[in-house]
């Protein structure tokens, strides 16, 4: 398959000609996966002051949301756990039988107040948890499945030609990349960085994988690649703005995830108001060569 090509090619065209804010939001901050299962979406997000926890929102329609009476679905660990100060899923995909979710699990050292997100005081890494029914939520044993000296954020994870990919960015600037054959024993690529901007979120598409961009906070941009490794840019990015929901992304657009329902794409991601209110929004979307 020719990316370039392909690149040139694809086109996305909005299903209703705009996107549309849902009823979701944060004072700061919303850290968010999705999925369509039976009929029915399926939104779990972590949410500012404290990220403590996980809550599920279930849809029929995939925009208006309610939240599920057993909420929290999934909490921080216990004290001198990995994961005992911040929790946030970033990963979601179902294999053999059971949802994955990874996650970025965060422990403070000397029990003090994380200052920035990459606090010389705790650490980032990477757990997690599975489901059958994407409502009960159990941590795997093995956590923290990935961990390395620095930090590991907002783990994104995809199955792509029976290979598990984990993207990542830590300190430094740029996406990192890792692949495991079980999606628990992780191997870093030797050349990482592989992209200037972050992979957030991803689908399959005449055998390429097309993966969602973090296009700083002016939009969503989309990439492509046949090993997950080596990446080209489609022509026409971002595809969403900031701008196309005013006033309520003003100050941002970040964090897409995208949902395939087999007749469009659901692009759920945050938006950021001129007063940094974080808001969720959806652009349902058709993709075509």
């Amino acid at each position: 398959m020719d990316l370039k090509d392909l690149a040139h090619r694809m086109k996305f065209e909005l299903v209703d000609g705009f996107p549309k804010k849902i009823n979701i939001q944060s004072k700061f901050g919303i850290w968010h996966v999705a999925a369509f299962h039976n009929g029915k979406f399926y939104l779990l997000a972590s949410r500012e002051v404290e990220r403590s926890k996980v809550d599920l929102y279930i849809s029929e329609d995939g925009e208006e949301f309610t939240s599920y009476e057993g909420n929290p679905v999934l909490r921080v660990g216990r004290a001198g756990e990995f994961d005992d100060a911040r929790i946030e899923p970033h990963g979601l995909l179902f294999h053999k039988d059971k949802w994955l979710l990874y996650y970025g699990g965060y422990s403070w050292n000397f029990n003090r107040p994380i200052i920035r997100h990459f606090s010389r005081r705790g650490r980032w890494r990477v757990g997690l948890a599975q489901s059958s029914n994407l409502i009960s939520w159990e941590k795997h044993l093995s956590n923290p499945i990935f961990s390395k000296n620095t930090h590991i954020a907002d783990p994104r994870v995809f199955n792509f030609k029976n290979r598990f990919f984990l993207y990542y960015f830590t300190s430094k600037p740029g996406c990192y990349a890792a692949y495991s054959d079980d999606g628990l024993r992780w191997q870093d690529y030797p050349n990482n960085p592989i992209l200037d901007r972050i992979v957030a979120s991803f689908l399959i598409r005449e055998d390429v994988m097309v993966g969602f961009c973090r296009w700083g906070n002016e939009g969503i941009g989309v990439a492509l690649s046949n090993d997950g490794f080596n990446w080209t840019y489609a022509e026409k990015n971002p595809i969403i703005k900031s701008g196309m929901i005013p006033p309520w992304d003003l100050s941002g657009v970040i964090w897409p995830f995208v949902v395939d329902t087999g007749k469009a794409l659901y692009l759920y991601y945050s938006i950021i108001d001129e007063y940094k209110v974080w808001r969720m929004a959806l652009a349902k979307i058709y993709v075509s060569f």
